[in-house]
C-alpha cells in the first residue's frame, strides 16, 4: 500500500492564490463591462453619427436597385439569380492626371445560386480594361 507524498504548503498557498487571482480577473473584467455597459457609457468609434431612420426600417428583403429603380438581379428560377453588371473607372497615381480621361469599361455577368435566406455559390465572368477575361467562383455569402 502505497501512501501519498506529504503536500508543501508553500506551492498550495501558490496555487491557491493563482486561482483566486484568474477568477477577480475574469469575473471583475466582466463585471466592470457590465457596469460600463449598463451606465450608458461607449467608446468614441461607438457612436452614431447621422441621422437615425424613424421609425427603423427592416432592409433584409430589399433588393439593391439601379437608379431608374429597375433591380440588379434577375430570378429565372427560385434558387438561381443572373445579375448583370457594368463598371466604368480608371486607377491614377497623382491628382493631375485624374482627369485626363482614359476611363476603362468592363463588363460581365454572374449567376448566384441561394437558398432561402443567403447565397451560397457565386460565378461571375467579366470583361474588359486591359485584364481581359477573368472568372470568379466563390462559396459563401457575396458580401
Amino acid at each position: 500500500m502505497s501512501t501519498a507524498p506529504p503536500r508543501n504548503p508553500d506551492a498550495r498557498k501558490r496555487n491557491r492564490t493563482m486561482l483566486i487571482a484568474l477568477f477577480v480577473m475574469f469575473f471583475g473584467s466582466m463585471l466592470i463591462a457590465g457596469l460600463l455597459r449598463f451606465s450608458g457609457w461607449q467608446p468614441e468609434g461607438m457612436k452614431n453619427h447621422g441621422e437615425l431612420l424613424q421609425p427603423p426600417a427592416d432592409l433584409r428583403d430589399a433588393a439593391p436597385r439601379t437608379t431608374a429603380g429597375s433591380e440588379y438581379r434577375w430570378q429565372p428560377h427560385r434558387r438561381v439569380e443572373i445579375a448583370p453588371f457594368f463598371d466604368v473607372g480608371n486607377v491614377h497615381h497623382d491628382w493631375d492626371s485624374l482627369f485626363s480621361g482614359g476611363m476603362k469599361t468592363g463588363y460581365g455577368i454572374g449567376f448566384r445560386v441561394v437558398s432561402s435566406k443567403r447565397v451560397f455559390a457565386r460565378l461571375d465572368i467579366g470583361v474588359g480594361g486591359n485584364e481581359g477575361k477573368q472568372i470568379l467562383f466563390k462559396l459563401n455569402e457575396s458580401f
